[in-house]
């Protein structure tokens, strides 16, 4: 026969639910840009800062840094001297895109305050909705055939940390 406390009826609700809370978490937080480590990311066509049109082909023969952002996000903020960093570094072989889904007008604002030296992919709302990108900021790094190589899950509290693993995972790129 089976015979089930007060207690032992607690803690199954209890297991139970924290089970069902972590099913739900994990699906809220699901995010397809995680499908694209080690494809290829999807060919694109934005608008450029200046309203030029910007095509992925012009990627194609070297590795890529992209990076999802926008101008509210503190995380993202507290990257850009990071990222401008690693273009001053790294700008002779490897191309650096910054994609966020604000206006032109939005972004030349911020950057007349703040620089932020990669090219500027502006109004990409439905190539964001596309990847399924839905935390921020998020920061992938591709090989020369636009093959995501290294994506960024959770940011270290210490930023030199991520220039440091950024860095590592550059050079892992370069030298393949």
């Amino acid at each position: 026969m089976f015979s089930v406390s007060a207690q032992d009826a607690d803690s199954v609700s209890f297991i139970i639910q924290n089970k069902m809370k972590d099913k739900v978490f994990r699906e809220l937080f699901k995010q397809g840009i995680f499908e694209y480590q080690d494809k290829a990311l999807p060919s694109f066509k934005l608008s450029r800062l200046d309203g030029s049109e910007f095509d992925s082909k012009l990627l194609l023969g070297k590795p890529t840094i992209v990076n999802f952002w926008f101008t509210s996000c503190a995380p993202c903020l507290e990257e850009i001297p990071i990222l401008n960093k690693l273009k001053d570094s790294y700008s002779d072989e490897i191309n650096f895109i910054a994609i966020t889904f604000e206006n032109r007008e939005e972004i030349a604002r911020f950057l007349e305050r703040k620089p932020f030296n990669f090219i500027q992919l502006v109004d990409a709302n439905d190539f964001i909705k596309e990847l399924d990108v839905k935390t921020y900021p998020r920061t992938l790094i591709t090989d020369e055939n636009m093959v995501v190589r290294y994506m960024d899950k959770l940011k270290p509290k210490d930023f030199a940390k991520f220039e440091e693993k950024l860095r590592g995972q550059i050079d892992e790129v370069l030298n393949r």
